[in-house]
């Protein structure tokens, strides 16, 4: 008897190499995907003028259109100098100059010591690109130099009785400044103008505190005033912009609080279920806003509306939660009290308003149907003269034909 051998499981295939390569977790070999690194914001270039030849810096003094040009040319308005309509800053200057050497050159009391250990240090923060009082900007003084520090005058430039000074634009760009002393002499106004004045220290009286940071005595020096607005600022702050005029019925205690209205007041909707119907939309907002801004600040607020067509209708009204958290309730019972008789008389008020409308023009119509009444008569009795009338004149014209037979025979 022949022997069999016991029967095997078919074999099972074995994934080939591509098989396993798409089989396996993509976390563990896969290659990770690169994120492209973030643009990097270009800096912006700096504007120039399209107007003027060349295309200068609108911030320099090279641009007829800059603030600091336009400030050089009220300047020179100012003092009383022609000026050619298109000037260039540098012209400009030397008419400056010229005006001064013809007054007599550098003032008696006034020098300029060079000091050239010391080297020119720029402002501090920004500088302006105008010269010192023409703009409205004021200069940016370096308070961090050495007390022994001071601008240095070029030879050629103390000659002609200007003053030089290095600033830097906002492109931090430096560059050499001429400016006038003229410009630099004290003010007419007070020092409580807040302006930055300029004065020139005597040699026998003493610099003030506030200059001794900046120069040393007998050089041109520039103090600040002890007010802390300029009066450009207090200008500013003084003339409100209202182009829609200011809320009407706001005060502040007993006298009237004038805040500008950010738009224009719309117009009043005639039709009370119009009116309604808006005031029922935009009510809820309304609340939440005011109970947001109790919630945030901690206010005392109580405020009360009454609907257009609330004539038999409780009014509205909302309290902060810091005014029911008082000890004492007398006080929001007498308010919420005072609201209510003031709402109450004004339905009051509403609907005696409408009975007397309404009796007035009840009257109205009976004096109307009075008069209709009385001019029916009056035009039956006219009709009834005019037929009188008519039988008269008919009467009259058969006697007059008679006569006529009468006289023929």
């Amino acid at each position: 008897m022949a022997t069999t051998s016991p029967r095997k499981s078919p074999r099972k295939p074995t994934p080939s190499r591509k098989n396993q390569f798409f089989q396996r977790n993509p976390s563990s070999n896969s290659p990770t995907k690169t994120k492209p690194a973030p643009l990097l914001k270009k800096a912006r270039a700096p504007q120039r003028c399209k107007q003027c030849p060349d295309h200068p810096l609108r911030t320099s003094l090279d641009c007829l259109h800059s603030k600091a040009y336009g400030a050089l040319r009220r300047a020179i308005s100012a003092a009383g100098i022609e000026c050619p309509e298109r000037a260039s800053a540098t012209e400009i200057q030397q008419l400056l100059t010229r005006r001064n050497g013809g007054d007599g050159g550098s003032r008696p009391g006034t020098t300029f010591s060079q000091n050239p250990s010391t080297p020119v240090r720029p402002a501090a923060t920004q500088a302006m690109s105008s010269p010192i009082n023409l703009g409205n900007r004021a200069a940016s003084l370096d308070l961090f130099a050495p007390s022994n520090s001071e601008t240095i005058p070029s030879p050629s430039v103390a000659n002609t009785s200007t003053l030089t000074r290095t600033v830097v634009n906002h492109n931090r760009v430096q560059y050499t400044q001429t400016i006038d002393p003229a410009l630099l002499t004290p003010a007419k106004e007070s020092s409580g103008s807040g302006a930055i004045a300029s004065s020139s220290t005597p040699p026998s009286s003493t610099p003030p505190r506030g200059a001794a940071l900046l120069s040393t005595p007998q050089t041109p020096v520039l103090t600040l005033a002890m007010t802390p607005q300029t009066p450009a600022l207090v200008d500013r702050n003084a003339v409100i912009k209202t182009p829609y005029g200011c809320i009407s019925g706001l005060g502040c205690g007993t006298l009237p609080w004038m805040v500008p209205r950010t738009h224009p007041l719309p117009t009043f909707l005639k039709e009370e279920s119009d009116a309604t119907a808006r005031f029922r939309w935009a009510i809820p907002p309304l609340l939440n806003r005011l109970e947001r801004l109790c919630e945030q600040t901690g206010c005392w607020m109580y405020f009360g509306a009454l609907t257009p067509d609330g004539r038999h209708k409780p009014f509205i009204h909302f309290t902060s939660r810091r005014l029911l958290d008082e000890p004492n309730e007398d006080l929001l019972n007498d308010l919420h009290c005072s609201m209510a008789r003031t709402f109450s008389s004004i339905q009051l008020a509403r609907r005696s308003t409408y009975q007397d409308l309404a009796a007035k023009n009840h009257d109205a119509n009976e004096t109307i149907k009075a008069k209709d009444a009385e001019n029916e008569q009056l035009r039956a009795e006219k009709d009834a003269l005019e037929r009188e009338l008519k039988q008269k004149q008919l009467l009259l014209e058969q006697l007059d034909g008679i006569e006529q037979g009468s006289s023929n025979r």
